[in-house]
């Protein structure tokens, strides 16, 4: 854990390095992981494109955040939750108002009445304007350029009163690779998983999961583009759009499983798999492509490693080929997917015990059934 540790940390001064962080918001970004709100980060990047750095912070606070627990106790932990979330946001504003100065541009809105409070900064650092657009959208004022920082907090009125959710983005560029690099394709990515995981005598399992346009277009929300997470009660962990408008698609799926009970292997693996996606990313400029740093078996922010795909032939043909790189935990182990989706990709929950699931019609691995109706993130 301790060498797991210092790899993360050589990937995070290497990252910020590379796209030259500003000094405030890199002891902002550690004063909120101590505050509970750590950032997650994405690294971006397709032909012809910079590559980007996006820090994305949440933080958030409801009355019905805890279900089941009973006062006092739910009193008390709902205090220490809003204290958390109010140490959160002073920080973020003390630092933004500190930065307001050193903008190219800067907006800052801010409304409060009968204690609801609707906050949102929008600063641009870069002197390019030939690189910067601008969007007003109601008060929110949202800023695309070479480094920018957006912040949002307001109150959810779809939840109880008293809720309120924040976002804090900032979007930096990094610097370009050198293009005469050899290529690290998709398939030769793939290759090298199967191999280290084959080096630890570990074989994939297939999987196929198919959704036809009818039984597609039957479920709720199933054309919406990006990427969409459901409830529980639904059949799916998420629908994923990139970049086609198609409601169809197909994929198949390698899946290593590493026994529950070998978690020292199971971070030693993850490891070397984190590696060889963030190789890719450095070693290729021909598909678009979406990393997310420090990947996690228990945190479903961080357990989509990589998404890839060619971007062009993509918006020629919707079933151009699209890779992802997911982790799941479950009662059954430690598990590493590659899929490979021509379409929509539909991720069924639970879907590393499902071997098929055509048209809602699902079929286990062996010894895989999930007890009861135990679901996962």
């Amino acid at each position: 854990m301790k060498q797991r540790f210092l790899f993360l940390m050589l990937i995070f001064f290497c990252m910020t390095a590379g796209a030259q962080v500003r000094p405030k918001m890199n002891a902002l970004f550690n004063q909120l992981k101590e505050l509970g709100a750590a950032p997650l980060v994405k690294k971006t990047g397709a032909p012809n494109v910079p590559t980007r750095l996006m820090h994305h912070v949440n933080i958030y606070y409801s009355p019905d955040m805890y279900i089941g627990v009973e006062s006092p106790i739910l009193d008390s932990l709902l205090r220490e939750r809003k204290n958390e979330l109010d140490s959160q946001l002073a920080t973020i504003r003390s630092t933004l108002d500190e930065l307001q100065g050193e903008a190219q541009e800067s907006y800052h809105y801010e409304y409060h009445r009968d204690g609801i409070d609707t906050i949102s900064y929008s600063m641009n650092f870069s002197c390019d304007s030939m690189q910067t657009k601008k969007i007003q959208v109601g008060y929110r004022t949202y800023i695309d350029s070479d480094e920018s920082i957006y912040f949002n907090y307001e109150p959810v009125t779809t939840q109880m009163s008293g809720s309120y959710r924040g976002y804090l983005g900032y979007l930096t560029t990094m610097s370009k690779n050198d293009s005469s690099c050899e290529q690290y394709t998709i398939e030769k990515l793939t290759n090298d998983i199967d191999c280290l995981f084959r080096q630890h005598l570990i074989k994939s399992r297939k999987a196929m999961w198919r959704h036809d346009k009818d039984f597609s277009d039957s479920v709720s929300n199933a054309t919406l583009s990006g990427t969409v997470w459901f409830n529980y009660a639904c059949d799916f962990l998420s629908i994923t759009n990139y970049p086609n408008h198609t409601s169809e698609g197909v994929t198949e799926c390698s899946i290593y499983t590493i026994p529950a009970e070998q978690d020292l292997l199971a971070e030693l693996l993850l490891e070397k798999f984190d590696s060889l996606a963030l190789e890719y990313t450095d070693k290729q400029n021909s598909y678009y492509y979406d990393y997310t740093y420090e990947p996690a078996f228990n945190n479903p922010l961080r357990n989509i490693v990589l998404v890839t795909y060619d971007h062009i032939k993509g918006v020629i043909n919707p079933f151009a080929d699209f890779y992802s790189l997911h982790l799941s935990l479950d009662e059954f182990g430690f598990h590493f997917g590659i899929f490979h989706t021509k379409g929509i990709e539909w991720i069924p929950r639970n879907w590393p015990s499902i071997k098929t699931y055509v048209n809602g019609k699902k079929t286990y691995f062996k010894g895989m059934r999930p007890e009861g109706n135990m679901v996962h993130r």
